[in-house]
């Protein structure tokens, strides 16, 4: 019966050393996902598709893509031609912390077709006014509970260096957001391209996900 006893025990304690060692592999695999990146490492990070913060669709012969922002990432944007101090860092950060923001661009899927074309003298003031102007009337943002209209929106542009059009637009958070919500569904009702209603969700795990900054 001492024997057995013995076995049972040894069984059992074998049992728990192996939950203490998944445990702590897990805990060691979940920090190694919130490492600290360098600032390079980190915009790469950020910009990569392989991580979920950024995503496309393609209608009517035109190229929609959305980036989402973490706050870190437009502070470092906003001090790219500057020192980045740790003082300075976190001042820029604060500017950015209470809403969500994204990159919201579009360009052509061809060469030979542009988004916006100066020789349509019919369409093109038109068109860039409404892009500079009423843009943010047309794209939201749904989330589990609500729909989000567009506070503000930027156009950035450059002319004929680039075929792309990049819009950053600004949401508020709401503080449940991120615990009651799946994803984040970027929704652009065009209305200057004919592509109807372009649909782009950027999935809440990976916003969470995102490693910290090391300064």
């Amino acid at each position: 019966m001492k024997f057995h006893y013995q076995q049972n025990h040894m069984k059992h304690f074998t049992l728990i050393i192996k939950v203490i060692f998944i445990f702590f592999f897990q805990f060691a695999l979940s920090s190694c996902s919130k490492s600290s990146l360098s600032i390079p490492d980190y915009i790469g990070y950020v910009r990569s598709a392989d991580n979920g913060l950024t995503d496309f669709t393609v209608r009517n012969g035109y190229v929609f893509n959305v980036l989402y922002e973490p706050a870190d990432y437009l502070a470092l944007k906003e001090l790219r031609n500057e020192k980045v101090t740790v003082d300075k860092f976190f001042e820029t950060r604060k500017k950015f912390s209470d809403y969500l923001y994204f990159d919201f661009s579009i360009k052509s899927e061809t060469s030979d077709k542009k988004v916006l074309d100066k020789n349509d003298s019919l369409n093109y003031e038109k068109h860039y006014n409404h892009f500079a102007f009423d843009f943010s009337k047309d794209i939201f943002l749904l989330t589990k509970e609500d729909t989000l209209r567009c506070l503000l929106h930027q156009l950035i542009n450059s002319g004929d260096i680039s075929p792309e059009y990049h819009f950053e637009v600004l949401f508020e958070k709401p503080d449940s957001l991120f615990i009651s919500c799946d994803s984040l569904v970027l929704v652009y009702d065009d209305k200057v391209l004919n592509s109807g209603k372009v649909i782009i969700p950027i999935l809440t795990k990976d916003i969470k996900n995102v490693p910290q900054l090391k300064i």
